[in-house]
């Protein structure tokens, strides 16, 4: 944090003081107005006591977040200034624009240490539409049906499990369960065709978990759930997870069939 690896309006800056510059542009501020409070929140802290992989993906989370925000703002401001510059050069009426501030970020040897250790502790960054980003678990089955789905929402969302900060939250987990259950209630009936246990064991997972109905209270409570930990729900969640990227891999697999079997049976006619 001490290293100055960006410039702004001819000034040397640390990315923690260069941030504080911006935070007040920073759309997931909150409350908070400097990069301390941000840090307080996060609970990151310099010597951690416990748990030291956490600790080191919280402050790596920080990082990468931070730095996209700054890139969305270099972009932001390097393209006022060249609209400013591109009307000083041709204007006509001789009333010349001041031309915005430049950010210059010079932090290649950040980004690269961030992505060699959560490449050795086998996460990735996972980048959504706007700056925002997430470090996930590697995990190829995930990466995979992300890349067949052809909602974006959903594939993000598939992406989105395995977020390391939600690994022991049910409330996430559950939350991402129910959006990926709203893309499986479209595509019920072609799963069923292809896999009826499979859609079955996933509607019942969906109806019985906890997870599209309140199971420990009320009309739809059941006994099992109420007698079980969290723990063992978190995992019964882990395992819906699963069940449903197959689900979705079979959506998938069987269009790239017909897209073959279409070519075999009129491209390859004897």
């Amino acid at each position: 944090f001490t290293e100055r690896y960006y410039q702004y309006n001819g000034i040397k800056y640390s990315l923690t003081d260069i941030f504080n510059k911006f935070i007040v542009l920073w759309k997931y501020k909150g409350t908070k107005c400097s990069t301390a409070e941000v840090l307080e929140e996060l609970d990151i802290v310099e010597y951690p006591n416990t748990n030291a992989e956490e600790a080191i993906l919280k402050l790596c989370d920080f990082i990468i977040n931070i730095r996209n925000f700054l890139l969305f703002e270099k972009s932001r401001l390097d393209d006022e200034a060249d609209e400013a510059e591109q009307h000083n050069r041709y204007c006509l009426d001789g009333e010349e624009v001041k031309v915005p501030k430049r950010l210059f970020i010079h932090d290649k040897m950040i980004n690269d240490l961030i992505n060699e250790i959560l490449n050795s502790l086998n996460y990735e960054i996972l980048e959504k539409e706007d700056y925002q980003c997430f470090i996930v678990k590697k995990n190829v089955d995930s990466e995979e049906t992300a890349k067949v789905i052809q909602d974006n929402d959903i594939s993000a969302k598939v992406l989105q499990y395995n977020d390391y900060r939600i690994v022991y939250d049910k409330d996430a987990k559950k939350d991402l369960l129910k959006s990926l259950a709203d893309y499986f209630e479209g595509h019920k009936k072609q799963i069923k065709s292809f896999n009826s246990d499979l859609e079955n064991n996933i509607s019942f997972a969906l109806n019985n978990f906890n997870i599209r109905h309140n199971n420990t209270t009320g009309a739809k409570a059941n006994e099992f759930v109420k007698s079980i930990s969290d723990k063992e729900l978190i995992t019964l969640y882990d395992k819906t997870y699963f069940l449903m990227i197959i689900a979705f891999r079979l959506i998938a697999l069987k269009d790239f069939e017909k897209d073959i079997d279409g070519i075999r049976k009129n491209k390859f006619k004897k």
